[in-house]
């Protein structure tokens, strides 16, 4: 019987994974044929050709005559990373950035199990790992795809944030975390927020993870300082672009499905600080409420392993709900947490499972209604939502459940 049941979870899992293959060949294919997609590669490639020219990249105009949209938001470091775009035609460069960040994705994928994997009964880990591919690239209005439609870099960030926590959580370097976080800030500032799970997941008491904290915080002066002394007119140009209304465009509903744009549908805002008051409330809101959990988790008799895993969830699915800005491709973060912490209540207690299977299913309403659905409100904003519900839900199972799970095992 057991031997029947191994089995047929082989076939489930080869399954999902053909599915899966097929899925993102289909992605691969609509993405290539269609040579209006991939427009942040354009904008990628047309900077690197301005740089080759000895021009200044972040001149909008020097863009648009490569034929790129403007603007060029990345720091001055980042361009250094993407040169290779420069030495292929922007039709080389578009198949070869796709093929990439298919790789990048595989390798991520890899990132994930290796941290997630254990944390079920490995009867059935490899068939729930599958079943979580499947979900990931449908999920949260197909956020992978949304990345590989526009050609941004987000895949990669999102590499290198991963890799990062990997260190962190494999054996707590957190120097090779922090230069992940790091390098990753170099395409985009909001990653460097993460530097503060140091403070939560490094290694030793309180003190010594002040201690870490502050190093990572004094390598990323010194990087970020030797850059405006070898580099000072690129990093004037980039302050320059930050400072401009550019930096923060107020993308909305269901490209930026963040809180801030989210709270400024919400009040009509005209121009007036309401927003931001409301929005600064928010994030205090919930940073104390989840330093009240944190603390509150590590009082519990938990092993340091369950203690560690309920607080690397928390604080991960914290991240989403607080930036000012979250594109519906940056999404791909919140993939893994928000699989795996809804599987670890379903778990743990069972009388959860209609919940978290519905707020499962609630992240796909968004592929099921169609584009068409950002005319209301809370369709716009339905990634955020669904994440906030499962923000409550954690903490709720936390609270509720800290008595009967105290001392037992993941």
């Amino acid at each position: 019987m057991r031997d029947y049941i191994i089995k047929h979870k082989k076939i489930a899992a080869a399954i999902l994974l053909a599915a899966c293959g097929m899925v993102l060949t289909y992605y691969m294919v609509k993405v290539a044929r269609n040579p209006t997609f991939q427009w942040d590669l354009k904008m990628y490639h047309s900077a690197v050709k301005v740089f080759f020219d000895g021009g200044n990249y972040y001149d909008g105009e020097l863009i648009k005559e490569k034929g790129g949209r403007p603007p060029y938001p990345y720091s001055p470091y980042a361009i250094y990373f993407l040169l290779f775009l420069g030495i292929l035609s922007a039709q080389n460069a578009a198949f070869l950035w796709l093929g990439l960040k298919l790789g990048i994705l595989i390798v991520l994928f890899w990132i994930w199990k290796k941290i997630f994997y254990d944390y079920f009964d490995e009867r059935y880990s490899w068939l729930l790992f599958c079943l979580f591919l499947f979900w990931s690239l449908r999920a949260f209005n197909r956020a992978i795809y949304m990345d590989f439609r526009a050609g941004n870099i987000s895949i990669m960030e999102e590499f290198l944030i991963w890799s990062g926590m990997l260190f962190l959580l494999y054996g707590g370097r957190y120097l090779f975390f922090g230069l992940f976080l790091l390098v990753a800030s170099f395409f985009k500032l909001l990653p460097f927020v993460l530097i503060g799970f140091v403070l939560f997941m490094g290694v030793g008491k309180i003190k010594d993870r002040i201690k870490q904290f502050g190093i990572i915080c004094l390598i990323g002066l010194f990087i970020w300082g030797a850059g405006l002394l070898i580099m000072p007119f690129e990093f004037g140009e980039w302050f320059n672009f930050l400072r401009s209304a550019s930096f923060m465009p107020r993308e909305s509903g269901i490209i930026n499905p963040a809180i801030l744009p989210f709270i400024r549908q919400i009040i009509g805002n005209n121009g007036n600080a309401y927003d931001l008051v409301l929005y600064i409330l928010w994030i205090l809101l919930v940073i104390f409420i989840s330093c009240l959990v944190s603390k509150h988790i590590l009082k519990i008799e938990f092993s340091s392993l369950v203690k560690r895993k309920y607080q690397f969830f928390l604080w991960c699915l914290v991240y989403p709900i607080i930036m000012p800005r979250f594109k519906d491709y940056t999404f791909i973060f919140l993939l893994p947490v928000f699989y795996y912490s809804l599987a670890e209540i379903i778990k743990k207690d069972k009388r959860w499972i209609l919940k978290g299977l519905a707020v499962f299913l609630l992240t796909f309403s968004f592929v099921v209604l169609g584009r068409g659905a950002e005319r209301t409100l809370v369709l716009e904003y339905w990634p955020l939502l669904v994440t906030i519900t499962a923000w409550i839900m954690f903490i709720v199972f936390i609270m509720k459940n800290s008595v009967r799970l105290e001392g037992r095992r993941i």
